[in-house]
């Protein structure tokens, strides 16, 4: 590069590091206001609900964060790579379309077939099962809405939902369990708190964005959708792999081993995550948003900036989920109540897998930025295989929870670490990268 180049270049450089610790801030600071809200109530609500209540709502979640990915159809994650504001609106007129007409038909469905799915499952889920397209109703849509915030950088609007939903979720949880409302008070307060956060944040995006998606004409909505139509090929089925491994295990241990094993694990995962999760995501939302404008602009950084998200990430969370791993069953019990004790039993076996989840999984989405979808949908199905398989196989031979846990947390490590190894061989074989590639080091990565 000429040297009356460099020092322009250079600026930019930092000024982009800048500019990424500081989305993150901003994303953090607002998160972390309400998961300190949810931590401080997680002690009284664990005293209010049993395991098995815990066990309930960790299966309705599992029903929503599914029917959630038909809603999607997975164009949604196109809306940040798209290099016109046109097909941008487009998209989003295409998932809104798409959000209503699945939520719609799952009310019907949950109306004619609600009762034998409950008694398959669980019979005390029959009066929550209506509530589940009014649920993904919710999700859908604050999904939606929080892929348009990252392409338009409306990341204190992101912040502020974060906010509303953790805070206010756990709040009516905690009022109506006072009440004693039982498992239907945990779904009422996941269900409001979403409910919420996606009003708050759709008001938000469309705020701006109303006139644009009015004008849209239906050329170019069929253009655009089959300009990315590879985000439902590949993207949609990774979308329900990755929502699979999320929350099949809930579900599996539900019908494997009954609603009081299936609420320990859910819990213990919940408590291992929760506190990450306010670095976390507000760390993948930012990086979507910034490796989508690498892509476009210098490639050559992506790379650098998966490995050191990865690998701060990593550094960050070590410590504390090996306090979990030692200390798990007695931190558990003390903050929780004795009746939780077998969640920390799971939380010190699932410790070191989460950590590498955390690591990992806010960068894999490198892999839908240079259009690999198709990999990543490879590796969702691998993932989804293996950790069902590990609960199942011990249950179905007789052996307890302990060990479904154990061969699960196996598993998913196996995975995740392949994940990486996986993204980080694409992206460094990738022919765009490979062009620009001059040998610079990223100041954006080292500031990360």
């Amino acid at each position: 590069m000429p040297a009356l180049l460099s020092k322009p270049f250079s600026l930019f450089q930092d000024l982009l590091a800048k500019r990424f610790i500081r989305n993150v801030l901003i994303l953090a600071g607002g998160t972390a206001a309400a998961q300190t809200l949810s931590l401080l109530l997680v002690p009284f609500i664990t005293r209010l609900y049993s395991p098995a209540m815990f066990g309930h709502l960790g299966v309705f979640l599992s029903l929503v964060a599914i029917l959630q990915v038909p809603a999607l159809t997975g164009y949604h994650r196109a809306i940040p790579v798209c290099k016109s504001s046109d097909a941008a609106a487009a998209l989003t007129l295409i998932c809104g379309s798409t959000i209503l007409i699945v939520t719609a038909l799952a009310s019907m469905f949950s109306f004619l077939y609600g009762e034998r799915i409950s008694t398959w499952v669980d019979p005390t889920l029959a009066c929550m099962l209506p509530f589940v397209p009014c649920a993904a109703l919710a999700a859908a849509t604050y999904e939606l809405a929080t892929f348009c915030a990252v392409r338009n950088h409306h990341y204190r609007s992101l912040s502020f939902t974060k906010f509303a939903y953790a805070g206010g979720s756990s709040s009516v949880q905690l009022a109506l369990g006072i009440f004693a409302f039982g498992a239907p008070g945990l779904v009422i307060g996941e269900l409001l708190g979403r409910a919420v956060s996606a009003a708050i944040l759709t008001i938000s995006v469309l705020r701006g964005e109303w006139d644009r998606l009015r004008s849209t004409s239906f050329r170019v909505v069929v253009g655009t959708a089959r300009q990315q139509v590879r985000f439902v090929i590949f993207g949609a089925p990774y979308l329900l792999t990755n929502q699979a491994g999320l929350y099949l295990p809930t579900l599996m241990l539900s019908i494997c081993c009954g609603a009081k094993e299936a609420g320990a694990f859910f819990l213990a995962q919940r408590a291992l995550q929760l506190p990450l999760a306010m670095i976390g995501r507000s760390v993948a939302r930012v990086f979507l948003g910034e490796a989508a404008e690498l892509w476009r602009t210098d490639p050559e950084q992506l790379h650098n900036l998966f490995q050191q998200t990865c690998h701060n990430l990593f550094k960050l969370a070590a410590i504390p989920m090996l306090g979990v791993a030692f200390f798990g069953p007695q931190l558990f019990g003390w903050l929780l109540s004795e009746q939780w004790a077998i969640a920390g039993q799971y939380g010190r076996i699932l410790a070191i897998p989460v950590l590498i989840n955390f690591a990992v999984a806010p960068a894999m989405q490198a892999l839908t930025i240079i259009q690999r979808e198709d990999w990543l949908l490879y590796w969702g199905i691998a993932r989804v295989v293996f950790t069902t398989m590990a609960i199942a196989l011990p249950a179905s031979i007789g052996l307890s929870p302990i060990v479904s846990m154990i061969a699960f947390a196996i598993a998913t490590a196996v995975t995740y670490v392949l994940g990486y190894r996986l993204v980080d061989h694409l992206l460094k074989c990738s022919p765009r990268a490979s062009a620009f590639n001059t040998g610079r080091a990223s100041p954006l990565t080292r500031a990360a």
